[in-house]
């Protein structure tokens, strides 16, 4: 078994290392700490040991006295655990001058035991990002000195991956998973305009953003903080994730109804995600970012409603990120099943802390059984400069099951949510609705793909979009009518209130019926406040930003009033009034 603790607060921590070479004392005893996520220079005069100390601590050498750790592990006596977890640049590069660059890199991943698609996804990766793209295929002895030290860098950074994995204690069946998975995104790699369903979707500065790989721990948020993230009024039965992390300290469960089970997911073992259908309904087979959640989820939480269960609090799930996890991914997973004649109110949200410049990558799976309720309610808060991908992946395989959908995105430079729904039980009913706000250079992409594969089932889909300044909205529906799903009660509503001239709203509303026997609508709107509207609230004395105000209120409003439960529509209509301008007059109005 492995001594240390590989997630250690420190990345080096040293005490009292000496090394001697016959009677020469070449190092006279250091106190080194480095915490995780920092710099630090070692300076001192040629003679003083900083080379050796350097070999100490990268297991080249070992120490006559003292203590050393890295990554929270003994140099010593884990020579094997540290190497997997760290790169080194020395003086002088160790690069093959006889490779060229890609070589060099690629050789290295599949020295990391990464596969080769994904040791040559991540060179590429690598070339682009240290400016050497144009000389990859050159060989290195060719290179200038500061083309070759760029090269020794990105050399020691080829195995992020390789150090995540590695890093984790988990059963084998979990580690393969994670590694077939990061194999699957590098052969499908970022998806660009050429694929139809990313046509409008400008992917690049997500691409030169560099994301790193997930924390590998949960960064200090206090109880306070999590407090004022509160909903005001909502009595709900809270679970608090902490930049990917389950943080039970920061959640208040209450007291759960017999029959109401919520798990996290970094304790379960592969048997039990298996059993739980883990990645069953977001499939990595053409998704890449559901692929790239399989590779770099840490945690996230397993909800099960055992049959008969009728919950009344909604169950919250808060994904908190933070400062520290900036210019990083943050990958949870949710997985809920109800089982049959079972209700719940699920509200998922994402709230950035300030500075939380992070790229969420969040899956949803969620199964629906014979005559249950599922009421799910998404809420997205992120930073101004956050990107958040998310996908919402649902099975209503139960007869007369009932699905409710509501998606409201507040926040973040760039949000893309996507909606896979599939209805394969007998008179299955789904309600999606969303609401989406941006303004200035924000963009909003939001996908609904809804599969009738039997008869007599019904969709009601209405997603509403208020876009100001140069922002840019995006809905891509499709409703897929099955040759046998005779019957079927389709509609689907895209509306879009521009409040610019410069805002742009692309709508695509499609409906794709392989049966004879349907009743299926689909419509879209897209224009700036009437004038007449405007000049009836004029004539009664409001100037014309109040009546812009009120009127897009009451654009915008239209799917929070039919949230059932009073104290969630009144939290929820007080997060969009925190996005509006002229909030104080909206509520007196109210």
């Amino acid at each position: 078994p492995l001594s240390g603790n590989p997630m250690s607060d420190h990345a080096i921590s040293a005490h009292g290392l000496v090394k001697r070479f016959g009677e020469k004392t070449a190092l006279g005893g250091i106190d080194l700490t480095v915490p995780t996520g920092t710099v630090t220079s070692v300076l001192g005069p040629n003679g003083a040991g900083k080379t050796t100390a350097v070999r100490i601590l990268t297991t080249l050498s070992t120490p006559d006295e003292g203590t050393a750790t890295v990554a929270g592990f003994d140099v010593a006596t884990h020579p094997t655990e540290v190497r997997r977890r760290i790169g080194l640049t020395a003086q002088d590069t160790t690069v093959d001058g006889l490779l060229t660059g890609r070589q060099n890199l690629v050789m290295i991943g599949e020295l990391h035991h990464l596969g080769r698609a994904f040791a040559q996804q991540r060179a590429d990766e690598l070339l682009e990002e240290f400016s050497l793209s144009d000389a990859a295929e050159r060989v290195v002895s060719g290179y200038s000195g500061g083309m070759r030290r760029r090269l020794d860098i990105a050399a020691t950074l080829v195995a992020d991956f390789a150090d995540f994995a590695g890093r984790r204690t988990e059963d084998a069946g979990l580690h393969a998973g994670r590694v077939e998975a990061a194999a699957q995104f590098a052969r499908l790699g970022l998806p660009g305009r050429e694929r139809e369903e990313w046509k409008y979707a400008d992917l690049r500065p997500f691409a030169a953003a560099g994301f790193r790989a997930p924390l590998a721990e949960r960064s200090a948020v206090d109880a306070a903080t999590v407090a004022a993230l509160a909903l005001p009024g909502l009595e709900a039965h809270r679970f608090v994730l902490v930049d990917g992390h389950y943080a039970p300290a920061l959640s208040s469960p209450g007291s759960l109804p017999a029959g109401v089970t919520i798990t996290p997911l970094a304790a379960a073992t592969s048997a039990q995600l298996q059993a739980a259908s883990f990645g069953q309904l977001a499939r990595t087979a053409d998704n890449a970012f559901a692929a790239l959640n399989a590779a770099y989820w840490q945690d996230g939480l397993l909800v099960t409603l055992a049959p008969g269960t009728a919950l009344e609090a909604p169950i919250e799930l808060l994904l908190v990120s933070t400062a520290a996890a900036a210019g990083r991914l943050v990958a949870p997973r949710v997985i809920v099943s109800s089982g049959c004649e079972s209700s719940a109110t699920i509200v998922e949200r994402h709230v950035g802390l300030p500075g939380a410049a992070i790229f969420c990558d969040a899956i949803t799976e969620l199964r629906v059984a014979d005559d249950a309720r599922v009421t799910h309610l998404k809420l997205l808060q992120e930073d101004a400069a956050a990107w958040h991908i998310g996908g919402t992946h649902v099975l209503q395989s139960g007869a007369r099951s009932l699905y409710r959908s509501l998606e409201i995105v507040l926040g973040g430079a760039s949000a893309r949510r996507e909606l896979h729904l599939d209805l394969a039980g007998d008179h299955a009913r789904c309600e999606l609705e969303a609401l989406y706000l941006a303004s200035g250079d924000q963009r909003r992409d939001l996908r609904t793909r809804v599969r009738h594969s039997v008869p007599d089932c019904e969709t009601h889909e209405l997603y509403k979009g208020v876009l100001d300044g140069h922002a840019r909205g995006i809905f891509d529906g499709l409703i897929y009518v099955a040759q046998d799903a005779q019957r079927t009660n389709a509609r689907q509503t895209n509306r879009n209130l521009l409040l610019s001239a410069d805002a742009t709203a692309y709508s695509m509303p499609r409906l794709e019926i392989y049966a004879d026997d349907v009743r299926c609508t689909h419509g879209s709107t897209s224009g700036q406040i009437a004038d007449e509207q405007l000049f009836y609230l004029r004539s009664r004395g409001y100037d014309v930003e109040s009546a812009r105000a009120l009127l897009t209120f009451a654009f915008a409003s239209e799917l929070l009033e039919r949230v059932e439960a009073e104290p969630l529509r009144k939290a929820l209509t007080g997060a969009l009034l925190e996005r509006l301008p002229r909030r104080e007059l909206v509520e007196g109005s109210l």
